[in-house]
């Protein structure tokens, strides 16, 4: 039958205003007993005094108050798909709990969890087809690099040859850089993993960061300042996704921020969450590329120049393993000082 839900409000109604009658008459016969009344005259008092006006206050109360108590489960039920739907726009598509009623809602909870299953074989499939793609594209780039190397040995290339070499070296670098890049991003992205966590110093992992980076720091005349390192800034992390958290962020600046010749880092923390933020000076995002920065393949108009070097899955692999972390991450520009920085926080070991 269809509209159950439907018909079931209507008897929800009718049997809230049956049983508000129902109370309101026996509370008139309460009442008439009390004075020793006759029907007649307690109908008389109801309709011209003051009483008639709470009667039919009380009336509508008990009416609301029941339909409330009837509804409640329908209500929880709403509820529990709106959860369900809430969970799903979070990537949490498993697991969900489907309403076995026989009305308009248990269908619409099918509907979901069908929905949420189509979805995630669709993102099943994508993964796949990404991780397939990036290992049969790595055997050809390895050889390509494998080739270029023995060609640059050769003694019988001329200047100009050796320069083709070059490039194509540099080239198939790039490249094989951007596949191991899709294919963790893709990982990240698509895979349930347990990851191990394990206590460790905020402060140590950016100091060697900063230290690991120093000579390309020195190539590009660039310094670094590092502020709060003074304490260490315990919490839980994955080391390695942390280290290519960071790794991610300095190239960044270093790309982005070689005007400015400087890159800051300043960590602070407060009761709950540590805070690390990494700025440059130079270009800064514009509201509508701040907004984008975070999405796979996304560039703004200033890394049309890095178009070699980058695709747009460093910053999306950040905030990846940002979530990971139960931490959060956003990017903040200043205009007038021309300073881009990146604010991410971590819950702090308590």
């Amino acid at each position: 039958m269809k509209h159950k839900l439907q018909l079931k409000f209507i008897f929800f109604m009718f049997l809230s205003v049956f049983l508000g009658i129902f109370l309101l008459s026996i509370s008139e016969a309460i009442y008439s007993y009390h004075y020793n009344l006759t029907a007649e005259k307690t109908q008389e008092i109801l309709e011209t005094g003051g009483s008639g006006v709470a009667f039919v206050i009380g009336f509508l109360v008990v009416v609301v108050l029941i339909f409330l108590f009837l509804s409640r489960n329908t209500i929880k039920r709403i509820e529990r798909l709106n959860n369900s739907i809430k969970q799903i726009s979070k990537g949490n598509r498993k697991n969900i709990v489907q309403d076995t009623h026989k009305d308009e809602l248990g269908e619409l909870s099918k509907s979901i969890c069908e929905m949420a299953r189509l979805l995630e074989q669709s993102l099943e499939d994508e993964r796949a087809m990404v991780c397939n793609i990036a290992h049969d594209l790595r055997t050809p780039v390895t050889s390509i690099q494998g080739y270029a190397q023995l060609l640059k040995q050769s003694e019988e290339l001329s200047l100009q040859n050796q320069e083709h070499v070059a490039i194509i070296q540099r080239k198939s670098e790039h490249l094989s850089r951007q596949i191991e890049e899709l294919l963790e991003y893709s990982i990240l992205q698509f895979e349930e993993k347990e990851y191990t966590f394990e206590s460790l110093s905020l402060s140590s992992l950016v100091e060697q960061i900063f230290i690991d980076f120093i000579p390309q720091l020195d190539e590009r005349d660039m310094t670094f300042e590092l502020v709060g390192n003074d304490k260490p800034h315990m919490f839980l992390c994955n080391q390695n996704l942390m280290i290519r958290l960071l790794e991610n962020l300095l190239n960044n600046a270093l790309r982005y921020g070689k005007k400015g010749k400087k890159i800051e880092a300043y960590l602070s923390e407060n009761e709950t969450w540590i805070t690390l933020e990494i700025a440059n000076y130079g270009s800064v995002l514009s509201p509508s590329q701040a907004e984008h920065i975070f999405q796979p393949f996304y560039q703004g108009e200033d890394a049309k120049e890095y178009v070699t070097q980058s695709k747009g899955l460093g910053l999306a692999i950040v905030s990846k393993i940002v979530t990971i972390h139960h931490g959060t991450i956003e990017v903040q520009c200043q205009e007038e000082r021309k300073r881009t920085a990146f604010v991410l926080t971590f819950p702090k070991m308590l």
